[in-house]
C-alpha cells in the first residue's frame, strides 16, 4: 500500500456494477491511490469475481454478514486507517467516475484545507446529462432535504465549490484527520442517513462540508425500484431519529424558533402524511412499514430491521401517471413552486422516455413572473394559450394536504405526485386533518418522552 488516497467501495450483490466501478478507477488520470472493496457477504459471487478479474490490484475484504452501507464502509475505513493515507474516498458499488474525478477532488482538498468532506457532482447513470444531486441542504423546520439542482440538465454553469450540509457517501473524499476527530460513520443506521450524520459531525468539528462541480460521477441507485419496503423502512426510521435528536438541541436557528410542541408536530405530521397517502393509494405494506419505522425510532431500535418489517411493495397504477399517459398535451401552473414543479416535470419526462412518446408541455407561472425555462421547457408569465387547448391542466402545490387553498374547480398535484383530481380525492384529503389530530393525540406523548431522553443523551453535543 503506497498511495496517498484509499478508495473504499462497499458492495452487496452488484457484481457487474462494481466491476465497471473499478474499471473507471483504472482509467483515472491520477494513480496515487489504492482500492479496498468491502463485500457485505454477497451471494452473487462478487468477491471471487473481483479477485479473479483484478487479481492483486484490489484488496477485497469479506464481511461474514451484511453490515449494510454504514457497516460496510466502516470496515473499509478502519482498514485504511491502519496505513498512512491522507485521504479516504467512499464510493457506492454502482458508481462510475469521470477520468479526472479523483484528481479534481484531491487537488481541491489540498488547496482548501478547511474542507473536511468534499463530495462529487452526482449524475444519473440512466440519464447521463441530468444531475441527480449536488450540494444538498437540510431544512430542519420542515424535515425536508433539498437535492439541489436534482433533475436539471448539466450545462456546466454550477459554481466550482459549494458549501452544503452533507454530501452522499456514494462519492465523497474525507480527510484522515477528520476521521480521527469524528470517528467512522454511525454503524447503527445500517443504511441511509449515515452520510448525513457524518456531515453534521464534520461541521461541528469545525470543518467545511462542500460539493465539487468539476468532479463528476454517474450513479445508478436502486432504492426506488426495490420490490420491497427496504428503503421505506430505513429512510423513515433513520430520518425520524435524526430529527428527533437534532431538533432537540435547539440549533440551528431555524429550529430554535420552534417550540417543543411544534417540533413534535413537524415529525408526526411528516410521517402521518406518508401513511395517509399510502392508505389512500392502496399501498398498505408501505403504510405499515412507515409505522414500524416510527415506533422503532421512538423506542431507540437501530441496526438491521427485523425481517417481517421489510415487506413486499404493492404494484399499483398511479393516478398521476395514468392521467399523464392519457394526455397528449399538459399545462402546468407552477404557482411560484419551482422545486416542486421540477420534480413533477422530471417524472413526466421519465414517463415520456419509458413509453417512447412525446407530450406537449406548457409551463405557466403567474406568481414570480420569472420567465426562463425549466428542464428545457419555456416558462410563460401569462396565459400563452387557453386551458381548453390542453388535455390535462393542473396546478402545483407545496403539499396536497394544504386543502384550504384549493378548489374543486382545479386539479392539484404536489411534488410527491399526490393528486386532487376529483371529488373523491378532495373528500379523502379533507378527512386527513381529523385523522391526523387523532394520530397526534395517540403518539405525541411517546415522541415527547423519546425526544427528551435523546436530548439528555446528547446534552454534551454542540452543533
Amino acid at each position: 500500500m503506497n498511495g496517498i488516497i484509499a478508495v473504499v467501495i462497499c458492495n452487496y450483490n452488484k457484481k457487474e456494477y462494481v466491476k465497471k466501478n473499478i474499471e473507471s478507477l483504472q482509467r483515472q488520470t491520477m494513480k496515487l491511490f489504492d482500492v479496498f472493496v468491502v463485500d457485505n457477504a454477497s451471494t452473487d459471487g462478487s468477491a471471487d469475481e473481483i479477485e479473479k478479474t483484478f487479481k492483486r490490484e484490489i484488496k477485497v475484504i469479506r464481511n461474514t454478514c451484511n453490515l449494510g452501507g454504514s457497516g460496510g464502509f466502516n470496515t473499509g475505513i478502519r482498514e485504511a486507517m491502519k496505513y498512512d493515507y491522507q485521504y479516504i474516498v467512499l464510493l457506492d458499488n454502482d458508481v462510475v467516475l469521470k477520468e479526472d474525478a479523483l484528481k479534481v477532488l484531491y487537488d481541491d482538498m489540498r488547496d482548501n484545507e478547511d474542507i473536511g468532506i468534499l463530495g462529487a457532482k452526482i449524475m444519473k447513470m440512466d440519464y447521463p446529462d441530468i444531475i441527480q444531486e449536488f450540494a444538498p441542504t437540510i431544512n430542519f423546520s420542515t424535515l425536508n432535504f433539498e437535492l439541489n439542482h436534482g433533475g436539471e440538465e448539466d450545462k456546466g454553469r454550477l459554481p466550482h465549490i459549494v458549501d452544503c450540509d452533507y454530501v452522499p457517501a456514494c462519492a465523497l473524499m474525507v480527510r484522515r484527520e477528520v476521521v480521527e476527530k469524528i470517528g467512522c460513520m454511525p454503524d447503527e443506521n445500517f443504511i441511509y442517513y449515515d452520510d448525513i450524520e457524518w456531515g453534521i459531525r464534520c461541521k461541528r468539528a469545525g470543518y467545511r462540508v462542500a460539493a465539487d462541480s468539476l468532479a463528476t460521477v454517474w450513479h445508478k441507485g436502486g432504492a426506488l425500484v426495490n420490490p420491497t419496503t427496504f428503503a421505506t423502512y430505513y429512510l423513515n426510521r433513520n430520518k425520524i431519529y435524526f430529527f428527533m435528536r437534532y431538533m432537540m438541541l435547539n440549533k440551528p436557528a431555524a429550529v430554535s424558533r420552534l417550540s417543543q410542541e411544534e417540533r413534535i408536530d413537524a415529525i408526526l405530521r411528516d410521517i402521518y402524511e406518508g401513511i395517509y397517502s399510502c392508505e389512500y393509494r392502496g399501498v398498505y405494506n408501505v403504510a405499515k412499514t412507515r409505522m414500524d419505522a416510527l415506533l422503532d425510532a421512538i423506542n431507540g431500535m437501530c441496526g438491521k430491521a427485523e425481517p417481517y418489517k421489510i415487506r413486499h411493495r404493492e404494484i399499483i397504477d398511479e393516478k398521476f401517471d395514468m392521467a399523464i399517459m392519457n394526455a397528449r398535451s399538459v399545462r402546468i401552473y407552477m404557482n411560484g413552486l419551482w422545486e416542486c414543479t421540477r420534480r413533477i416535470l422530471y417524472h413526466i419526462k421519465s414517463l415520456e422516455s419509458k413509453y417512447e412518446r412525446k407530450i406537449k408541455i406548457e409551463l405557466t407561472d403567474n406568481i414570480t413572473h420569472d420567465q426562463g425555462e425549466l428542464l428545457g421547457e419555456p416558462i410563460y408569465s401569462d396565459e400563452h394559450s387557453k386551458d381548453e387547448d390542453f388535455d390535462l391542466v393542473f396546478h402545483v402545490c407545496k403539499h396536497i394536504y394544504e386543502i384550504e387553498i384549493m378548489s374543486l374547480n382545479n386539479k392539484w398535484v404536489d411534488g410527491w405526485r399526490n393528486t386532487i383530481f376529483d371529488a373523491n380525492d378532495f373528500e379523502s384529503y379533507r378527512a386527513f386533518h381529523h385523522g391526523y389530530e387523532v394520530f397526534k393525540l395517540c403518539m405525541a406523548d411517546c415522541l415527547k418522552e423519546a425526544m427528551n431522553r435523546i436530548a439528555g443523551d446528547y446534552s454534551y453535543v454542540e452543533m
